[in-house]
């Protein structure tokens, strides 16, 4: 028995609550009318909720410290790599982008960046149903093949990583390609030991990444707004913002990081309307007698289906400080939809969603959807990743090939 469990290694989940927790502080440090003079005033309920998830998440530490998830890496390590497999996947879900290029007449990347289309719209893109599959299977066997490359550290696998994770650069599907870097960095964080110059470089990166993301923002929007500027000056998100003059006027070279940050700390606001809108909204909201788990727990692509499209995207109009600025936490159409009720719906799908996950047999699966449900959670304060079938449909293939009977096909 000692000798099992000497190979047994503990997945090192406590940077996540830790994690958490830091971004609430920031987002508590951050949230100034200096940035945005759009910020509505925080409310006492909203330091309460704040305080409170807070603990929550001390609980979670504490719990998976007391009893923590243990997997046996050798398991992994000691698989023999299948390369007809991987090269059979990767020819499948390559022949599927191609498929989507024909259907849809354009390769997005080719069409903003060169063409410098406008029209391009990525909830838009793709073959219906075919392209939720298609892009969230193409994620998750990303972060499947990362874990496993990180254990075995074979080389052939990490050219099959670059292929594939560059795939939502290609559809200019930015939101998908940071959520899938997060996801990876998670499980390497849950999976090897943290050094600090790991540290440095992970900082290093973050800052390259939301320099990147600034700038893309900036080709995008002035594309899309017509306007003929270099793509460093920001002025559209400036405008969008409405920051202090000392922020708008400061160097254009630097102006691309507000886009990060205006994206991080903005759904706060969004969910503090929310939190101000009276009981008299949600008359939207009674499709399922007042209880609509379908809206804010469950895929966008199921709850389409249930309600409808027109009715669905009715229901998603919650107040917004700007109608630029749709991102409005996990927790605002909850609220808006069933009050506090719905937030606690919210937060409680989040973390039992981490339990199963814990409870899935197969090591690999086990780490993608601990990876994934940690990004959910990571997430919370910037949108909802719950609905969002681009994150949170990627679990379903976990649990699918997580089984023993399946396993051995993927």
């Amino acid at each position: 028995m000692n000798l099992i469990n000497d190979k047994l290694s503990i997945v090192k989940v406590g940077y996540i609550f830790i994690s958490q927790i830091m971004l609430i502080c920031f987002l508590l440090l951050a949230y100034s009318p200096v940035f945005s003079n759009l910020f509505p005033p925080l409310s006492t309920e909203m330091y309460a909720f704040l305080m409170l998830l807070i603990v929550i998440n001390v609980i979670s530490l504490i719990f998976y410290t007391l009893f923590p998830i243990r997997i046996n890496y050798e398991l992994i390590r000691g698989e023999k790599l299948n390369l007809q497999k991987e090269k059979l996947i990767l020819f499948f879900v390559l022949t599927g982008f191609l498929i989507t290029f024909v259907y849809s007449k354009s390769i997005p990347i080719i069409s903003i960046v060169l063409l410098n289309d406008s029209s391009y719209v990525y909830k838009e893109f793709g073959i219906p149903f075919f392209h939720v599959i298609l892009l969230t299977f193409t994620q998750y066997y990303t972060i499947n093949m990362w874990i496993r490359y990180l254990l075995n550290e074979n080389k052939h696998l990490l050219k099959y990583i670059i292929i594939l994770s560059s795939l939502p650069l290609v559809i200019y599907n930015r939101g998908s390609f940071l959520l899938l870097i997060v996801s990876m960095l998670v499980s390497y964080i849950l999976i090897k030991k943290i050094k600090l110059k790991i540290i440095i470089k992970v900082f290093v990166g973050a800052l390259i990444v939301s320099y990147l993301f600034g700038v893309s923002g900036n080709v995008r929007t002035n594309s899309l707004y017509k306007v003929e500027e270099n793509p460093f000056k920001s002025s559209v998100i400036m405008n969008i913002g409405k920051p202090d003059a000392k922020i708008s006027n400061s160097i254009d070279y630097i102006k691309p990081f507000y886009w990060s940050y205006f994206y991080i700390v903005s759904p706060l606001g969004n969910y503090q309307l929310a939190l101000d809108g009276t009981i008299a909204h949600r008359h939207y909201f009674e499709l399922m007698e007042k209880v609509n788990f379908n809206l804010y727990i469950i895929p966008d692509f199921i709850s389409k289906r249930i309600v409808g499209d027109e009715l669905y995207y009715s229901y998603m109009k919650i107040p917004l400080i700007s109608p630029t600025i749709t991102a409005a936490t996990s927790f605002s159409l909850s609220y808006y939809a069933d009050g506090w009720f719905g937030v606690c719906i919210t937060v409680l799908a989040m973390y039992l969603l981490f339990f199963l996950s814990s409870m899935i047999k197969d090591p690999v699966n086990k780490l993608v959807a601990i990876s994934l449900v940690s990004t959910i959670i990571l997430f919370s304060f910037f949108s909802n990743m719950l609905i969002f079938s681009g994150l949170s449909f990627q679990l379903l293939y976990c649990f699918l090939f997580g089984s023993k009977y399946l396993k051995k096909y993927i």
